[in-house]
């Protein structure tokens, strides 16, 4: 009898106790963040001082943290640099122009540029894989933190986070495929060669800053170097299959475990251009045992996109017009309420 009651007693005052924490929880539970990405970090590139308080209220809610990788310029915008970049690139000055920012310029800015921004020098814009990229992942590797990926994006690109995750893993690199067109229409990329004749012959690409020529120059430097020291990666690397790449680096995603062998080789390709040597690293590192997966924006080099459920990324969004800017919000806020619904099980 005694015992029946002590065990009444303590089965009453357990469930007074789960009572008495249920509201709580549930409280926790309807108001907690997105999982998606939140333990990746979200690099933007190019983007203006006076973009960055939106692109913070639009993908802060997402991820872990979010980084402005900044082209910056000191005291005026040098005309000569843009110049160049843009004839280099096959871009429009007032494209090329509209990344360039001076971090020093407003309020904003400095309350936050020791926190977000990695400052890049204009002049290294098109090999910022080795002269940003890359030291903010030795950074990264320094800190301790929770940290396990970094997305790396352009302004000028959207993405659908609930789409863009679904289905992926995140111990892999993802990559573009061929889902946004060239200039001619045709979907490319991307494109890759292990003989040295058909990539000088291929006119399927653009190659800026001779980077058919500073690619080879390149692997062969990768070559000796394995020679010489056949640890220099995390895993043996088969000479035969190596190739020379070339796609779009608009979107890529970097999980943890290769940001040491990525440095490693952005050492090496310092100095090819990033539509180049980025998907040269990729393939580099899927013959060496990481898997790399391929995702398809809509749009194009030269065309519009907006942003819609229907696919995980696009390119490109005008964010100079302001109705463009409120799509973006609009279009975001309205992602975060689904998710926070019915996550990713939410229709596409």
């Amino acid at each position: 009898m005694l015992r029946t009651c002590f065990l009444l007693i303590v089965n009453c005052c357990w469930m007074a106790s789960t009572l008495r924490i249920l509201p709580s929880t549930i409280e926790l539970a309807t108001t907690q963040q997105p999982e998606v990405f939140q333990n990746t970090v979200l690099v933007l590139q190019g983007v203006r001082e006076d973009r960055m308080e939106l692109m913070n209220e639009v993908y802060q809610k997402w991820f872990g943290a979010v980084k402005f990788m900044v082209w910056e310029h000191s005291g005026v915008k040098s005309g000569a640099d843009v110049s160049l970049f843009a004839k280099q690139t096959g871009r429009s000055e007032e494209e090329v122009a509209d990344e360039i920012s001076n971090v020093r310029e407003t309020s904003y800015i400095e309350s936050i540029k020791n926190d977000q921004i990695i400052s890049c020098d204009l002049k290294t814009r098109a090999t910022y894989h080795n002269n940003c990229l890359s030291l903010f992942l030795k950074t990264l590797i320094s800190e301790r933190n929770n940290f396990t990926g970094v997305l790396s994006m352009h302004m000028d690109l959207w993405v659908n986070p609930i789409a863009l995750m679904r289905g992926s893993n995140l111990n892999q690199v993802w990559q573009l495929g061929a889902g946004l067109s060239h200039a001619n229409g045709r979907l490319v990329g991307p494109l890759c060669f292990r003989n040295e004749t058909e990539l000088l012959q291929n006119r399927d690409w653009y190659w800026w800053f001779n980077s058919k020529i500073t690619g080879l120059d390149a692997l062969q430097k990768l070559k000796l170097a394995l020679q010489e020291n056949p640890n220099l990666l995390s895993k043996s690397v088969p000479m035969d299959d190596l190739e020379t790449c070339a796609g779009w680096s608009d979107l890529f995603y970097l999980p943890k475990s290769i940001w040491q062998d990525f440095r490693t080789l952005s050492e090496i390709y310092g100095n090819v251009f990033h539509e180049v040597a980025l998907p040269t690293m990729f393939s580099h590192l899927s013959k060496i045992g990481n898997e790399v997966s391929f995702k398809q924006c809509e749009g194009g080099c030269c065309r519009s996109s907006n942003p819609n459920k229907d696919n995980p990324c696009g390119h490109r969004i005008d964010l100079a017009q302001e109705s463009k800017r409120n799509d973006l919000k609009n279009f975001m806020n309205g992602l975060h309420s689904e998710y926070m619904s019915c996550g990713l099980a939410c229709d596409n």
